[in-house]
């Protein structure tokens, strides 16, 4: 029998991996309990292996797809299209080509497009535990403690930012 996941990654290429790798995308998943899968797999060409891969992630329990791609971007699309919009398909541009391309879908195909990059990838996971967490409660509570404990990080690094201003008034004098 295989593992149940929650949330499928697709990614149209491998290269895309190591922006994924280091998003704090598996950390956010990990920290909340959340079982996921991670694939690579072309929406242009090989679509058969997409369709039966992420067919097969539904079986598996996949609650929500966070897609990834650059240059024409169809991936999140063709998930999307795939399950005639019924699932969450969060897209992460690689490239800005890719933004207009997943935001270019028409009407009742909706991909929820996250920023660029990194910050897109973690915010994609974001919004699949959101959704994942309305039907889990276990997933609730996790995902609950962690953003509360993001809200404690510093993003921008107080103490260097301090610095920098005290050097730059230090200058001024």
């Amino acid at each position: 029998m295989q593992q149940r996941i929650l949330v499928a990654i697709v990614l149209g290429s491998t290269s895309d991996f190591e922006t994924l790798k280091t998003s704090g995308a598996f950390q956010a998943l990990e920290t909340c309990d959340v079982p996921y899968d991670v694939s690579v797999v072309s929406a242009h060409r090989n679509p058969e292996e997409r369709e039966s891969h992420c067919a097969d992630m539904r079986r598996r329990g996949a609650l929500a797809f966070v897609a990834g791609a650059g240059m024409a971007a169809h991936l999140p699309g063709a998930i999307c299209a795939q399950f005639g919009g019924l699932v969450p398909v969060f897209g992460v541009p690689l490239d800005d080509d890719a933004v207009p391309a997943m935001q270019a879908m028409p009407g009742s195909r909706p991909v929820h497009v996250q920023s660029k990059g990194k910050a897109g990838f973690l915010n994609a996971v974001i919004g699949a535990l959101q959704f994942v967490s309305l039907t889990d409660p276990h997933v609730a509570g996790q995902f609950g403690q962690y953003m509360h404990d993001s809200n404690k990080q510093p993003i921008y690094g107080k103490a260097a930012i301090e610095e920098a201003l005290a050097k730059a008034k230090k200058k001024e004098a």
